[in-house]
């Protein structure tokens, strides 16, 4: 290619501006495979499909309908390290799965299976100054207490997290419910607690675990494959009274 002579010093900035660009329309784009367009954002949207999986629809009223290849696998989960025996009597530092407990032995919701509201929740408390955290709990919904004063209500020290608990097609009512994408749900709630202050010291794969043995118990309460799905709330708040931000020293 013969080198393009260059403008006579001195031209004004005019000059130089429309010598620019008619160099840019002279451009040959024939050997590519594709001419690009100023004005097309670097990520497709949702309607090319390129980056779907990474939409979050947990603020929907519903469940979209996906291939069988977007379901989480049935896979079981690895089995967790067995707790030290110290561990079992008080509490540790991260949130084990394998300490679960029911509250009540052989708790499970009644007959009312399209109750708007389930009858189980899991519960675990956390206390900086005592170690940690407690062994999760799987016992029936109750009445949250909190002090007036507690960070959650004023302070902004909540984070949250919604997921779907469904039965996919061909399951037959005879499988487990799945939850949808639990590990990104689990992930974003404990990048949500970094932000706000909050006990993040622990592992999404724990709480994975946990929500899943809620929604096994709770399997009654998921409709059929393409009739709707559970919702689960996820949530971690502060409820040490406190006057002023900081970090809280209970959850």
């Amino acid at each position: 290619d013969e080198a393009e002579p260059e403008p006579p010093k001195g031209a004004p900035p005019a000059v130089k501006a429309k010598e620019a660009k008619a160099e840019e329309e002279d451009c040959d784009w024939s050997g590519l495979d594709y001419v690009p367009d100023e004005d097309d954002d670097d990520e497709a949207g949702p309607e090319t499909g390129e980056h779907e999986e990474d939409y979050d629809w947990s603020g929907l009223d519903y469940v979209p309908d996906y291939e069988e290849e977007d379901f989480d696998d049935e896979a079981e989960p690895e089995a967790a390290p067995a707790p030290s025996p110290a561990g079992l009597a008080g509490r540790t530092a991260g949130l084990e799965a394998s300490r679960l407990r029911r509250a009540a032995p052989g708790l499970a919701p009644g007959p009312a299976a399209w109750s708007p509201v389930g009858g189980l929740a899991l519960e675990a408390h956390w206390d900086g100054g005592a170690g940690g955290w407690t062994a999760p709990a799987l016992q029936g919904t109750a009445e949250l207490r909190l002090h007036p004063a507690a960070a959650a209500l004023h302070g902004g020290a909540l984070a949250s997290e919604e997921l779907w608990a469904f039965r996919a097609p061909g399951d037959l009512g005879g499988g487990p419910p799945r939850l949808f994408r639990p590990g990104r749900a689990s992930a974003r709630l404990r990048a949500a607690c970094l932000l706000a202050g909050l006990p993040s010291a622990w592992e999404p794969a724990e709480l994975e675990r946990c929500l899943g043995e809620l929604v096994r118990a709770s399997s009654s309460l998921v409709p059929p494959a393409s009739q709707g799905a559970l919702l689960v709330q996820a949530a971690v708040l502060a409820t040490e009274p406190a006057a002023a931000p900081g970090a809280p020293a209970t959850a």
